[in-house]
């Protein structure tokens, strides 16, 4: 019986311990796995941060290769160096332009002047072949021009060991592309925008001006007066010679209504009232006159009176009067006095009505394109005009000095201006180059191995003619001296 007991307590104890045991096996071999999942788990991040690591390493070493060969390439590539050239040229048609440049590491290469053509293409037009020294001079020969504005550069083809060069832009201003038959004893159209000229017949001669004198008179005025200022006018002002306004002696005017009764109709007697108002009296104006002149740089200019009677010592000549012109049409004031057709205006007391017509009248009907300008008219002068147009998004002044009559007078001035419109605003870079596409011109390779007149006795001096009332209009500058410096 005790047999069969510890028997069953044994079986018993048996059947308690299995499940433990059981379970402590699975908890083992649990715990092996998780041991042997994590040291997979491990090993695979230190192999992944190795092989990044590598990877980073050969980035930083190919980047180090690379700033390395850069450095050789940029070493090896050698810069070509050209001095001496001139990009911006002014040269009349006829004349052939030479530029000596001296080229550095071009040794063995060819030098091709290249001018712009249509679509933004370039065209080589000449080839010089350099050998012989690095450092070479070379004769520059630009060929004939077709039209005003040109524009050219250098090119010099590189190598493996030597950039590709190319110069800055050279523009090319050719005076004169046509001829034109101008009685004017001198002519000038002078670009404002670029301060270049496109034409010139005489430019630089001296010759009297007439009444274009007023135009320095009127730049002396806007410089010293208020244009709502009330002036006097004088017994020498009343008695100018080939007056228009027949003002009276004692009488009182605002200066805005005599600056444009000046500038319209070119009126005498204004023009000496403001003078003697401005400076005291007409010497110390015209010093005053001179004296700026001198200031704009106008060497050959000298006046000897405000009005423009003239006389041996009062000349000008048409280059000049352009840049007085482009100077004084800074002005605002001066612009809406040149461009009326006609003025009415009152006395301050308003008991006297005037009423004036502009003396370039026959060009408004030629062209909108004309902006206003200034006659004159002597015997000793003829007939001058200084004319202002735009055209093609730049505006010129159109001179012409000492034509023949009247008649000859306006045809000039509209065949200058038609010049313009043929020629002013071909070529320009905005449109790619010049609108022609020529054949292509042989030229021989270059191998560098080193460095009239009439005259008119009865003098004729501007008047205003009849026109319509109107009413006097203000130009919007009152209460101010016009300062049109800079």
């Amino acid at each position: 019986m005790k047999r069969l007991l510890v028997s069953v307590l044994v079986v018993i104890l048996m059947c308690t311990m299995l499940p433990a045991g059981q379970l402590e096996f699975a908890y083992a071999d649990d715990a092996e796995a998780a041991g042997t999942d994590a040291a997979t788990g491990a090993a695979q991040t230190n192999a992944a941060a190795q092989s990044q690591t590598e990877q980073d390493n050969a980035a930083v070493g190919q980047t180090q290769k690379t700033v390395v060969k850069s450095k050789v390439v940029n070493r090896l590539k050698k810069s070509i160096t050209v001095k001496g050239l001139v990009t911006s040229r002014n040269e009349y048609k006829s004349m052939h332009i030479q530029d000596s440049i001296r080229v550095t590491g071009a040794y063995g290469k060819t030098v091709e002047l290249q001018q712009l053509k249509s679509k933004g293409r370039w065209k080589t037009v000449r080839r010089y072949y350099v050998k012989g020294k690095n450092n070479t001079k070379i004769t520059l020969k630009y060929p004939s021009r077709s039209k005003t504005y040109s524009y050219w550069r250098v090119h010099i083809d590189g190598d493996s060991r030597t950039r590709d060069y190319n110069s800055p832009i050279i523009t090319v201003v050719s005076r004169n592309v046509r001829s034109l038959n101008l009685n004017a004893r001198s002519a000038c159209i002078y670009c404002m925008d670029t301060g270049q000229v496109i034409y010139g017949k005489n430019m630089e001669k001296r010759l009297p001006m007439a009444s274009t004198t007023k135009i320095m008179t009127a730049v002396v005025v806007m410089e010293n007066m208020k244009m709502n200022k009330k002036v006097r006018i004088s017994r020498r002002a009343a008695r100018t010679p080939y007056r228009n306004l027949y003002m009276k002696r004692g009488d009182r005017y605002y200066v805005k209504d005599l600056f444009k009764a000046m500038m319209v109709s070119s009126s005498n007697d204004a023009a000496r009232a403001l003078a003697e108002n401005t400076a005291g009296s007409s010497s110390k104006f015209v010093r005053k006159m001179n004296k700026k002149a001198r200031k704009l740089g106008l060497t050959r200019t000298h006046f000897t009176d405000e009005v423009g009677f003239g006389s041996s010592s009062h000349y000008s000549t048409a280059k000049d009067l352009a840049e007085l012109m482009t100077y004084a049409y800074k002005s605002k004031t001066f612009r809406n006095s040149i461009n009326k057709k006609r003025y009415s205006f009152r006395n301050v007391r308003r008991n006297r009505y005037h009423r004036v017509v502009s003396s370039s009248y026959p060009m408004y009907s030629f062209s909108h394109n004309y902006l206003g300008g200034k006659t004159g008219t002597t015997g000793a002068a003829r007939c001058c005009f200084v004319a202002v147009y735009r055209y093609g998004g730049r505006t010129y002044v159109c001179v012409n000095l000492g034509s023949r009559n009247n008649f000859h007078r306006w045809r000039d001035s509209k065949r200058l201006y038609k010049y313009i419109r043929d020629y002013g605003r071909w070529g320009t870079m905005a449109s790619g180059g010049s609108d022609d596409d020529d054949e292509d011109i042989y030229y021989p390779e270059i191998v560098y191995e080193e460095e009239t007149d009439a005259g008119d006795d009865q003098v004729v001096i501007d008047d205003a003619g009849e026109g319509e009332n109107t009413v006097p209009d203000s130009d919007g500058e009152e209460g101010e001296v016009m300062s049109i410096a800079g």
